[in-house]
């Protein structure tokens, strides 16, 4: 739970690490890894789930999402490969998810 500028300054501290950072370099790779899986269709996937974060990897980097919500609130945060950052909060839960992350991109 945060402001929006609060989310975004998170998500971005994966490229610009503050003084100090927030994680270590090992830990930020740790947090987009691909996890390990038994069946080699699933390595295959576009997309999986690393430590709190979607992640479709690309070959200019990863590109990450986070969609959370909670009685009343709904929100997303985009990290699209290592350029652009933005979050987005709504005061109301959206059923199908949120619809805005295809108008953002």
């Amino acid at each position: 739970v945060g402001s929006a500028v609060d989310v975004v300054r998170f998500a971005a501290a994966l490229d610009v690490p503050p003084k100090p950072p927030l994680l270590s370099a090992a830990r930020t790779a740790e947090t987009i890894r691909r996890p390990d899986t038994p069946a080699d269709d699933e390595r295959a996937a576009p997309v999986f789930y690393g430590l709190g974060w979607m992640v479709r990897p690309g070959p200019r980097g990863a590109n990450l999402w986070h969609v959370g919500d909670m009685p009343g609130t709904s929100a997303l945060v985009v990290r699209v490969a290592r350029r652009h950052t933005w979050t987005v909060l709504f005061n109301q839960r959206a059923e199908d998810g949120i619809a805005i992350d295809r108008a953002l991109h």
